[in-house]
């Protein structure tokens, strides 16, 4: 992935990412690891790094709709950007 901006860390300009599919079917969990990107889309990855690849968590990273970053989230990343 290319990255345009880089909050905390060590900022580089793409990433390699893992997807991932979570099932624990029949469970109140069932679902929650599902995380895919398709090509074009835009997207603010929140997620762990580990042995140099970003594993994202699906509930706090966000697609990016219209280039626009919800004001929310901005706020919270306005603290600690270190890149961009």
């Amino acid at each position: 992935i290319e990255t345009s901006s880089w909050w905390r860390g060590e900022a580089t300009p793409t990433i390699t990412m893992m997807t991932s599919s979570g099932a624990m079917s029949g469970t109140s969990c069932e679902g929650v690891w599902d995380f895919s990107v398709k090509v074009g889309e835009e997207w603010l990855i929140v997620g762990v790094i580990n042995d140099g690849i970003v594993h994202p968590l699906p509930k706090l990273s966000t697609k990016i709709v219209d280039g626009k970053v919800p004001p929310q989230l901005l706020k919270v990343l306005g603290r600690g950007r270190t890149a961009s």
